[in-house]
Order: C-alpha cells, then sequence, then structure tokens
C-alpha cells in the first residue's frame, strides 16, 4: 500500500478499494536497491516537434512514496531516454496532444544479461506540467548551461581568466580607444571549458517550526551559516518557496558538480532547517487521514543516501541506483 495514512486499517482499505477499483502494480523481483525509478518530462510542440526537458531519478522517502529526484537521470542508457521520448510524444500528438508530459519508469537489471543495458518499465504518465519538470526549468534558468540529451549530461560554460602583465606605474590612458582595447586584450585572454551540473530536489518538506520564522530572519542565518547559491560558481542551495514560511513548507534544491556535492549541500540544508525551526517531529501515526509525507522519513533517507555514497566511495562496492 502506498500510502497507509489514508486508512485506518485493512478493512478501510478494502472497503474503499470495493467501492471505486483500484491499480495493482507488480514490482520486479530484484532487490529494492537494484531498482531505478527514472522519468522523464517532455514538450510537444503544436507543430508535432518533441522536446526533451529532463530526465531525473526519483527516491522514496518511504516504499512507494516519492521524496524528490536527482538530475540528470543515470539509470538507464540516454539512447533508451531519447528513445522513449520522440516514440511517446510522437503517438500523444496523433491523439491530439500537446504541451507537457512527464513519463514515469522502473528500471531494473535484465535477468538474462546482468551485464547488459537494464530493462524498464512505464508505470505512469501525466499530461501536464509537474513540479519535476518545472523544477527542470528553473534548474536551466538558474545555470544558462546545455543539456546533451545524447549522453545524459548536463554542461555549464566556466570562464577562466589569465593574469596579464600589469600596466606600467603612472600611465595614463589618453584616449576611450585605449582603454577599449585593453579591455579587448583582458576578454582574449580568457579561455572556457565545460563543467558538468546536476542537482538534488526535494519538495514540499513540511517541518511545524517553519511557522514560527520570519522571512528575514530565516535568510538572514541562511546568510550566518553559509547556506546559499553562489551566482558566480553556480552551485550551492536554492529554496523553493510555495507559500509563505507561515505555511510551515519549503523546498529544497541543491546544486553541485556531481551527486555526491549536491548529497552534501543537502544534509548541510536539512542541518541548518533543524537548527533553524527545531529537530525534525518523529514518524508517528497521524491522528487524521492524510496523504502528507513527514519531514522525518525524507531527512532519514537522505542521510541513509549520504552514507551509503560515502561508503561506495571509500570502499567501492556495488552500485545502488542512486549513487550512478
Amino acid at each position: 500500500m502506498a500510502m497507509p495514512s489514508l486508512y485506518r486499517s485493512w478493512d478501510a482499505y478494502l472497503k474503499r478499494y470495493c467501492d471505486i477499483g483500484g491499480v495493482i502494480e507488480a514490482a520486479p523481483l530484484c532487490p529494492t536497491s537494484h531498482v531505478g525509478k527514472p522519468s522523464v518530462s517532455f514538450f510537444i510542440e503544436p507543430s508535432g516537434e518533441v522536446n526533451l526537458v529532463g530526465s531525473f531519478d526519483k527516491f522514496e522517502a518511504t516504499k512507494y512514496v516519492n521524496a524528490g529526484c536527482f538530475f540528470p537521470q543515470t539509470s538507464l542508457p540516454s539512447s533508451n531516454i531519447v528513445d522513449l521520448t520522440n516514440s511517446v510524444g510522437a503517438k500523444l500528438y496523433e491523439k491530439g496532444v500537446i504541451g507537457h508530459v512527464t513519463v514515469d519508469l522502473v528500471s531494473f537489471p535484465n535477468a538474462m544479461d546482468p551485464q547488459g543495458a537494464p530493462l524498464y518499465w512505464a508505470v505512469d504518465i501525466n499530461t501536464e506540467y509537474t513540479d519535476f519538470a518545472a523544477i527542470c526549468n528553473y534548474f536551466e534558468t538558474l545555470m544558462d548551461g546545455k543539456f546533451d540529451k545524447a549522453i545524459g549530461e548536463y554542461n555549464i560554460e566556466v570562464q577562466e581568466e589569465k593574469e596579464i602583465p600589469q600596466a606600467e606605474e603612472g600611465k595614463k590612458h589618453s584616449t576611450m580607444a585605449e582603454v577599449n582595447e585593453e579591455m579587448l586584450a583582458r576578454i582574449s585572454l580568457q579561455n572556457t571549458h565545460q563543467e558538468p551540473r546536476t542537482f538534488m530536489f526535494c519538495n514540499f518538506l513540511h517541518h511545524p517550526g517553519l511557522a514560527t520564522i520570519q522571512y528575514k530572519t530565516f535568510f538572514h542565518m541562511c546568510r550566518l551559516e553559509n547556506v546559499s547559491f553562489d551566482v558566480e560558481k553556480r552551485f550551492g542551495t536554492s529554496f523553493t518557496m510555495y507559500d509563505s514560511l507561515q505555511s510551515a513548507i519549503i523546498g529544497l534544491m541543491t546544486i553541485g558538480v556531481h551527486r555526491k556535492q549536491a548529497i552534501g549541500f543537502m544534509i548541510d540544508a536539512m542541518n541548518f532547517i533543524q537548527n533553524q525551526a527545531g529537530a525534525a517531529p518523529n514518524s508517528v501515526l497521524l491522528d487524521h487521514e492524510a496523504d502528507s509525507i513527514q519531514i522525518h522519513d525524507v531527512i532519514a533517507t537522505v542521510r541513509h543516501i549520504n552514507r551509503a555514497i560515502e561508503s561506495k566511495t571509500k570502499g567501492g562496492g556495488k552500485e545502488t541506483s542512486f549513487l550512478n
């Protein structure tokens, strides 16, 4: 059952299931650590052209309940993502669908060829502008880079400025032309290189303690604790504000050169939130029917991912789906 908090007992769930029906989905037989949860978002133009918005790996707060995602996805070969985008997009356009589409998948090892490409199933399709598609566009706005869909990597252009001799002491520019000439000389000595970027996103984090904090205080403490986004280097932490802090809900996106760095930023940001708003409430049985995700579960998941990636870095163990 994906969301047990919606039902007080098995009998209540069974009655609801019999009243309105439901969906029973198969699950891969391999260990859950080997199951990937990639998704792909694309946009179907009125002309029929299909443009890839982004592909990402989702991770769970509790079993079958998504808590956020990593961009870009690494669960499947990029060619699979491109082929699926084009084929599904073309078929939807034939049926009169245009606009944003997100397709959710699960990937798992091929038992007949463990060393080959993983298999995958499509489990859901959303013909709307989803939160994950929106965060991909927000990331693009911050980065101003390029997503290479052929290899599944996002890169930005970084400038390197070389040292040039200083002007002679006491020398003054007699004309504006000389000033412009020196500025052009400095620009010509700048080299550029491509640098990768990835992000981790946790949406709808609910912490009751946030409701007692004012915007000014919150972001002032962000500066003091160095929880921020570096505009020049284009990495760090960005908050997504769905409402005022008094709603006690916030979103977090952390951007790094690789997933390990993005996870590190996320751990720091979550520790910061707990320091400001108080320790996250323990996971408890809710006294009302709700489909909310408790922040305690999200924090536990992120810390588990962090420990797993640190263990892999030190020991070189077998990769799990979210560490690629």
